[in-house]
């Protein structure tokens, strides 16, 4: 019996049932507008090759405007990926680096090392607690540096205090503040090396606090601002001075980390 083979290279014999059904699966193939027919060939012994007809969605032919095709290539996305990673390491690195320039600083001076300035300077004094430094903080905002002194106590008692502070900046401009509280004057006066500039103070004896204001116009709009604070309290029975300074052990008192400008 002769063999017919038809355009998917499919051989079968003339008139064949099988025949007729193939060539039905064809025509209804035919019929799908959108679709694409792949044949994919598989050998089969002596039957020879058989195309499996595979049906496959046809893709718009206009996509809709500004919309971007949702396929990213495997490079770009591996870019992005690193990019975005580089980011949040600089991110995390600029965080951890402004320790030492935050816009505020708190010192935290240890208790009871008061000395007495007596002929040998270097006399410890534990017992005293007037005048005793505890925490200074420092914030360096956009109009002013306000500064928090706390003591561990602070009373109208003994004859005067005196609470220095100094200022320098990033420009080398420095600022002597000096509260001088006494007997007659338990408020404190208040004396600044640079006249008219707005400096104000408040001494609470009931919080054990000493405030200071400093305009940035004082310190001529400064990046940045470090500051130390001495305290001295003479003692009424024998008048005897003792002093403490903040961020230092001794009589002799170190420099704040740079507060810059928050």
């Amino acid at each position: 019996m002769p063999r017919q083979c038809d355009r998917f290279g499919r051989c079968h014999a003339a008139g064949c049932p099988s025949s007729r059904h193939q060539r039905g699966h064809e025509h209804e193939l035919s019929q799908l507008p959108e679709a694409r027919t792949v044949g994919r060939r598989a050998p089969l012994g002596n039957l020879g090759y058989f195309a499996t007809p595979i049906v496959l969605p046809a893709y718009p032919k206009h996509r809709p405007a500004g919309r971007a095709p949702a396929f990213v290539p495997e490079g770009l996305a591996m870019i992005r990926r690193l990019v975005s990673a580089a980011i949040v390491a600089l991110v995390l690195a600029l965080a951890c680096s402004t320790g030492a320039y935050a816009a505020t600083v708190s010192i935290i001076d240890a208790r009871q090392d008061m000395w007495a300035l007596t002929e040998d300077p270097r006399v410890r004094a534990p017992g005293q607690q007037l005048g005793d430094i505890r925490r200074t903080t420092i914030v360096h905002g956009p109009r002013a540096v306000s500064m928090r002194i706390s003591f561990v106590e602070l009373r109208r008692a003994g004859e005067w205090y005196t609470f220095d502070a100094e200022l320098r900046t990033n420009a080398g401009t420095w600022l002597f503040v000096t509260v001088w509280p006494y007997r007659q004057h338990w408020r404190g006066e208040l004396d600044v090396s640079r006249r008219n500039c707005g400096v104000t103070r408040r001494v609470d004896y009931g919080q054990d606090v000493l405030k200071l204001r400093i305009p940035r116009t004082c310190l001529n709009g400064p990046r940045w601002v470090q500051a130390r604070v001495t305290s001295l309290h003479q003692r009424s029975s024998d008048l005897t001075v003792f002093g403490d300074s903040a961020h230092s052990v001794g009589p002799r008192a170190s420099w704040s980390s740079r507060v810059r400008r928050g």
